[in-house]
């Protein structure tokens, strides 16, 4: 999908520019409600969840016998899309997204399990250590969790940190090498491909992050923000994936992330969050492809 549509989708209609450190802001208007209808929410959930259900209580089935099974869900997500664009009650709409996580990560980790066993093997075999690594990141309301990927970097990777401060690509709090020698061969596999990142569906399951938000932040990074930076983006929960990771996922501009962080809390819905899912997909395929060929390890 065009960025075009997902600006139009996230984007208020009336804008005031603004201009920070050269870059043009946009000051986010309130956004139009629109009336739900909570029994036709309730209706598609439960859908949803039937299917979804069924599906699981019978393993084995031909691709045909699943047919009915996949028709559900696909009217069940139809419906979500429709029913919550914009919600008027904040309560709803957070109760249909957390809906969609829940279902999203369900079905994410019973695709993507055979693949993370596959990378979970090759991870070992590479160098002994660990598979799984746990950084502390900041979430909802400024709570810290322990976010979950699969290891790329080397065992004492974040004691190394300091030693490649004077390579940084990014400003402000930020922090990326464009050669990074804590990148393991099998690592730097991972990320170009983000499947370093699945894991992560567990923390979305676990009701620390959502599907689609502004990235968790490392403690350290959001005593740096400004002070309506780290608020409004601590009233919602952080994503595996975002608007900086479709719209801006290399450029070095603190302005731009923040832009683009709050952008999203004024503006989400659950189409646009469908929105970002999908063109996220393309992010990676063709992204981490091109990243490999150049051979850079992030």
């Amino acid at each position: 999908m065009s960025s075009q549509v997902l600006d139009r989708e996230l984007q208020p209609e009336t804008t005031s520019p603004e201009m920070t450190a050269g870059l043009p802001l946009t000051i986010a208007s309130p956004p139009e409600r629109h009336r739900l209808e909570p029994v036709g929410v309730a209706i598609v959930l439960g859908l949803c969840a039937t299917a979804l259900g069924w599906w699981l209580a019978h393993p084995g089935l031909p691709p045909l016998a699943l047919a009915p099974v996949q028709i559900t869900l696909a009217t069940a997500a139809l419906g979500l899309y429709r029913y919550t664009g914009r919600a008027t009650s904040p309560d709803v709409r957070s109760s249909a997204k957390r809906a969609l996580d829940v279902l999203g990560a369900s079905v994410g980790l019973m695709v993507t399990l055979p693949l993370l066993g596959v990378a979970a093997v090759l991870v070992k075999m590479g160098d002994g250590g660990p598979v799984v690594f746990r950084q502390s990141r900041v979430g909802r309301a400024g709570t810290e969790f322990l976010m979950l990927k699969l290891r790329t970097m080397v065992p004492d990777a974040e004691r190394r940190r300091s030693e490649l401060l004077d390579q940084n690509l990014r400003d402000g709090p930020l922090f990326k090498a464009r050669v990074d020698p804590r990148v393991t061969t099998v690592g730097r596999w991972l990320r170009a491909l983000s499947i370093d990142e699945l894991p992560q569906l567990v923390n979305v399951l676990r009701g620390e992050m959502s599907l689609v938000g502004p990235r968790p932040a490392l403690a350290s990074e959001t005593v740096e923000f400004d002070d309506e930076h780290r608020n409004r983006r601590h009233s919602v929960r952080p994503g595996l994936t975002g608007l900086w990771q479709v719209e801006a996922r290399d450029n070095p501009c603190i302005h731009l992330y923040r832009h683009l962080d709050l952008s999203y809390v004024d503006n989400w819905t659950l189409r646009g969050d469908l929105i970002i899912l999908a063109r996220t997909l393309g992010v990676v395929v063709v992204g981490g492809s091109q990243r490999l060929l150049r051979g850079e390890r992030r």
